[in-house]
């Protein structure tokens, strides 16, 4: 992140270091931008006052299909899981967290804003950045 005189905060993508998004308050310069490790809010430090924003998304960007395979993206790395990997013999109660395992798909050259399956369950669209890339999701 980046404070100017002109009263904008810029937010880079730590990965590709593309502008992802300009915050303007219209508070004067800023002086100050911080944040908490572990928390998705900033504060930001102006002639006219102080801001705290609350930025991104809370939960991942994720797809699943019909025949229970789920996708989804961690920053720009996708992973997948197959729920019904469990089988039916196992018995689960409310709540409880389902013994999967995770494979790795690999990373993406932007940063994903949504995900979904074709109708298919073929290919997985990832689109981010004004682009999309077509993944095969038989993998």
């Amino acid at each position: 992140m980046t404070g100017s005189e002109d009263g904008t905060v810029c937010i880079w993508h730590s990965t590709t270091y593309r502008l992802e998004n300009t915050l303007n308050y219209g508070l004067e310069r800023v002086w100050a931008v911080g944040y908490m490790k572990g928390s998705r809010r900033i504060v930001i430090g102006y002639d006219e006052g102080t801001i705290m924003v609350k930025i991104e998304r809370e939960e991942p960007v994720a797809s699943m299909d019909s025949s229970g395979k789920i996708i989804w993206a961690k920053h720009n790395e996708i992973q997948t899981i197959n729920i019904k990997s469990v089988g039916v013999d196992h018995e689960v109660s409310d709540g409880e967290r389902l013994p999967l395992a995770v494979k790795e798909l690999g990373t993406c050259d932007l940063y994903p804003q949504s995900l979904k399956h074709n109708p298919n369950r073929r290919y997985v669209v990832v689109c981010g950045d004004g682009e999309y890339i077509i993944y095969t999701a038989l993998a």
